[in-house]
Order: structure tokens, then sequence, then C-alpha cells
């Protein structure tokens, strides 16, 4: 079985970009080849429920360098600046890490590892210059989920920006796989919406059932708007939520049980 079949869809994410400019999000301009000086934070304060953290982060070396190995370091501490070093364990893993080019063309998924000292860092190297922006996705024990962005800037030779625009067809091919974006309505801010991606063979353009989990789901869905502000990360819908006739006639024919050919997810722009 191809590893491609493991449907992702963060593959997705410059469609589910154009998107956001439907809702007329304005671009971001970037000094690109300034200091990096957002690199290393005196610590941002959050409050999960009734519990208070201080979540900081920093580089080595400080200023990043594009085609260069950068540690990419996290701390998070309570109030009584003690670290935290338990997280809870969310789709496999204790943080999940994504870093996202300012013109949203560049995406990479990672995983910051628990340390000896009670950090989580990651190993990165930017393969650009440029302006990035970097989403720390973790659960504290007893608390709900945390999604801290830091900007950043990596010196070096820039490539030349992309600018984001709009898909005419909500269609994309990757590898062998066609995938295809059908929304349940017009796409307006502030109304409820379900994204259903259909997954096709791109030679046959049969169905295909076989979908496995990548970091325990089917699919994973990232939703980021132009200026890089707003950041959703969501997960499959349960297919009892989202049944047609259509899907219906398409499951008699599954090669298994729970084998589908989409995956939906729940989103409000």
């Amino acid at each position: 079985m191809f590893m491609n079949r493991i449907f992702n869809a963060f593959l997705l994410l410059s469609l589910a970009a154009g998107l956001s400019i439907l809702s007329s999000c304005q671009p971001k301009t970037n000094d690109a080849a300034g200091a990096n000086q957002n690199a290393i934070s005196d610590g941002e304060h959050a409050s999960v429920g009734n519990k208070f953290f201080t979540f900081e982060f920093k580089t080595e070396p400080g200023q990043i360098k594009s085609g260069e190995k950068t540690k990419l370091i996290f701390t998070l501490k309570n109030d009584k600046d003690e670290i935290i070093r338990d997280l809870q364990i969310v789709h496999e893993k204790p943080m999940h890490l994504l870093i996202v080019s300012d013109d949203l063309e560049e995406f990479t998924h990672e995983h910051p590892e628990l340390q000896p000292d009670g950090t989580f860092t990651a190993d990165f190297t930017f393969k650009n210059a440029g302006g990035y922006r970097l989403y720390a996705d973790f659960t504290p024990i007893g608390a709900e989920q945390v999604v801290r962005n830091f900007p950043v800037n990596v010196s070096g030779t820039p490539r030349t920006q992309i600018d984001l625009k709009a898909d005419e067809t909500f269609e994309k091919t990757v590898g062998d796989l066609r995938v295809v974006l059908k929304p349940s309505g017009e796409l307006i801010s502030n109304r409820d919406l379900t994204l259903e991606f259909r997954v096709f063979d791109a030679k046959t353009n049969n169905p295909v059932f076989d979908l496995e989990n990548y970091l325990g789901a089917k699919a994973h869905f990232v939703v980021i708007s132009q200026d890089l502000e707003e950041f959703v990360h969501a997960h499959p819908m349960s297919t009892d939520n989202v049944k047609t006739e259509e899907h219906d006639a398409a499951e008699e024919k599954m090669d298994g049980p729970g084998a589908l050919s989409y995956v939906s997810a729940h989103v409000s722009f």
C-alpha cells in the first residue's frame, strides 16, 4: 500500500488558506531582512480554566539563518515559575508544532520532544529566508487545549513571495490521490459549514476507501487566515453526522467495516 494512501489534510493548506480570502482578510507585510526579534519570548501568559501558565520560546542560535539547523525550544511554567513537564498525549504526541511561511506557501508539521531539563525542543532547518509563524499546539494535564503562536524572521537569501489567490475550483491532486472539496453551503463568515473532502484515485478516478489513520485520525484539518492571526486545527466529524443518500450508496461498496472515501470537518470562518 502506498504511504500517500494515508490521507493527510495538511497537504490542503493552500486550498484552505485560499478560502480565507473570501472572508476579506487583509495581507500582512513583513520585513524579512530584519533581526529575529521574536525568536526569544519573555513568556506569554495563558489562562486555561482556573489554571495559569507561562509559555516561553527561544531559539539556538538566537538569529535564525536559512539552510542552518536551529533548535526551537519551548518551556511551559506554572504560576509558581515551576517547569511543567507533563502534557496530555493528543493524537499520539504531547506537542504539535506547525511552521508556516508568511505567504502560506511553506508548511511543516513537527513534534518537539521532552528533554531532561523539562523543555520541549525540535531541530529544524528553514530552507528559505523570510517571515514565518510557529504555532505550538498542546494540552496541559487537567486543562484545555492551548495554541500559542510566535513570529520569527529568518535571515539569508529569500525566495520569491507567492501571492495568495483563491482557488477557482476546489480540487487538488497530490501524488496518486485526487481530493475534491465540497462545502455544505456558501462560504460566508460567521456561518456554520461542513467541509467535505472526497478522495479519489488520480489515475482511475475511483473512490479510495483504504484511508488509514495518521497520528490517530483519518485526517487533520488546518485552517489559517491570510494574516496568520486565526488558526484552527480540527479533525474529522463522526460519519453519523454526515450521511447522505450518496454516502449510503458508497458505503455499500466498502472494502471493509468503517471504510470511507471522504472525511468532513465542521468550521465557521
